[in-house]
């Protein structure tokens, strides 16, 4: 006898990246951005640094004798600032905790509430930063604060999710960790994660906190990682 059913059909392909397309951008723009920085002419990277960076001096200059160029400039900064990287180190960590908890957010909050969520915690971040160094003529740049609104996105969505208690766990003790090593880094600076440089612990507080406070209603109750 004779088999009639229908042949098996092609067996579906599997995506090369299971990370939301938003986030999957953001993480591309921070590459080009970096491998622009650090392959192309050097005055296209030290105009990309200077440009893009947040420099409390440029916003005190700005608040003292505004005008709308400076404003546009300084206001640019906000957004801008969280692509720039010029430490590879800097670069991976960054980029692999967007991955992360970025596409947590995307799937959770959507595409354009992860947008806002990422825009809007660096610029909380940058915020809370100029406000700490006022005046100062330090440049911050890095994706940083962003990123940890992601973080705060995720721990805030989690602790919603009341049919999973091991991810509630997970997002207190992720919350107690980043909040301890910032307050560690306040009081004895970066060589407490052995870093030998000036870390923005306070964005990184301002960004956890705008994240924390703007993931507060799930569309979908999607948290995959």
């Amino acid at each position: 006898m004779s088999d009639s059913s229908p042949p098996p059909g092609p067996v579906p392909r599997q995506p090369v990246f299971n990370v939301p397309p938003i986030t999957l951008a953001l993480v591309a723009a921070i590459l080009v951005v970096f491998a622009t920085i650090r392959l192309g002419p050097e005055t296209l990277a030290v105009s990309l640094v200077l440009n893009l960076s947040v420099v409390p001096f440029n916003v005190a200059t700005a608040v003292a004798d505004p005008s709308l160029t400076r404003a546009l400039a300084v206001a640019a900064t906000l957004f801008g600032y969280a692509f720039v990287h010029v430490d590879t180190l800097h670069l991976a960590l960054n980029a692999g905790f967007l991955l992360a908890f970025g596409a947590v957010c995307e799937r959770s909050l959507g595409r354009r509430g992860v947008i806002l969520l990422f825009l809007l915690s660096a610029a909380g971040g940058a915020l809370a930063q100029i406000v700490v160094d006022w005046g100062a003529p330090v440049p911050m740049f890095g994706a940083s604060a962003g990123v940890s609104g992601c973080v705060g996105g995720f721990a805030r969505l989690a602790l919603a999710d009341g049919q999973n208690p091991q991810r509630r766990r997970l997002a207190m003790n992720l919350v107690l960790v980043l909040l301890g090593t910032n307050v560690l880094i306040g009081i004895f600076g970066g060589a407490v994660i052995g870093v030998d440089a000036e870390i923005a612990w306070e964005a990184h507080l301002g960004g956890f906190a705008v994240g924390f406070l703007m993931a507060y209603r799930p569309r979908r109750t999607d948290m995959r990682v």
